[in-house]
C-alpha cells in the first residue's frame, strides 16, 4: 500500500482543552463572540471556528497547515482559567466591552505552548459572564448551545 500526502494524521484523539476570552458584539438578544486579542475573528455557533494566517487558510510564512511551529499563527488558548484571568482577560476590554470566558475544545493540528496551545480549529465548551452582565446568560446559551454561567470573572470562581 502506498502513502498518500493527502492523509493527515492529529496530534491527539479527541479534544485539547484550553481557556480563552471573547468581547461581545451584536444586540443583547443576538450576542455574538468574537475574539479578544484579534477583533475580525467572530466564533461560529454550531461548527469549528477555524485558524486563520493573515486572513488565509495556509500560514503565511510557511504555505503549510496552520499552526506551523515557524509562525505565531493559530488560535490559543491558556491551559487553565487561572491563568488566562492572571494574564488580563478576567478584566473589562479597552473600550469598556466587557470580556466573556469560556472553555474550548482544540483539535486538529495543535501546537503546545508556554502558556497553553495554538491550534487549527476550535469550539466553544461552555463560557462563564461576568456577574454584572446576567443578561448575556440565555441569548449566549441559546445561540452557542453550550453551559452558560455567571461568574466573578475576575478570579473564575461562580
Amino acid at each position: 500500500m502506498e502513502a498518500t500526502a493527502d492523509i493527515v494524521v492529529p496530534d491527539v484523539v479527541g479534544e485539547v482543552i484550553g481557556y480563552r476570552a471573547w468581547r461581545v458584539a451584536g444586540l443583547p438578544r443576538f450576542p455574538m463572540l468574537y475574539s479578544a486579542s484579534h477583533a475580525g475573528t467572530y466564533w461560529a455557533t454550531n461548527r469549528w471556528t477555524h485558524a486563520e494566517c493573515a486572513g488565509q487558510p495556509v500560514c503565511k510564512a510557511t504555505g503549510g497547515r496552520i499552526p506551523e511551529e515557524a509562525c505565531t499563527c493559530g488560535m490559543y488558548a491558556a491551559a487553565s482559567l487561572e491563568q488566562l484571568i492572571q494574564l488580563g482577560y478576567g478584566n473589562y476590554g479597552d473600550s469598556g466591552n466587557v470580556h466573556v470566558l469560556g472553555q474550548v475544545g482544540f483539535a486538529g493540528k495543535v501546537v503546545p505552548g508556554s502558556q497553553g496551545w495554538r491550534a487549527e480549529k476550535g469550539r466553544i465548551v461552555r463560557l462563564y459572564v461576568p456577574y454584572c452582565e446576567p443578561h448575556l446568560v440565555g441569548p449566549l446559551a441559546s445561540i452557542y448551545r453550550v453551559p452558560v454561567e455567571l461568574a466573578n470573572t475576575f478570579t473564575g470562581r461562580s
